[in-house]
């Protein structure tokens, strides 16, 4: 499931999971390790930001 893609500076495509947009996570409240695990079961990893445009770019999705 991925929900959305940013294309960095560099060109190279990242991919994003939003638990809350997801139906089986959208109500979840579990611990960052938990949070880890389920990022891994859709094979990705938790949000780590890189770049300013990237925390942009994440900050715009979580107002939607």
């Amino acid at each position: 499931v991925r929900h959305a893609s940013y294309r960095d500076a560099r060109g190279v495509a990242h991919s994003y999971f939003f638990s809350w947009e997801h139906q089986p996570t959208r109500n979840l409240e579990v611990d960052w390790l938990d949070a880890r695990n389920i990022c891994r079961r859709h094979c990705m990893d938790a949000v780590s930001l890189e770049t300013p445009q990237e925390n942009e770019f994440i900050k715009q999705r979580i107002a939607r």
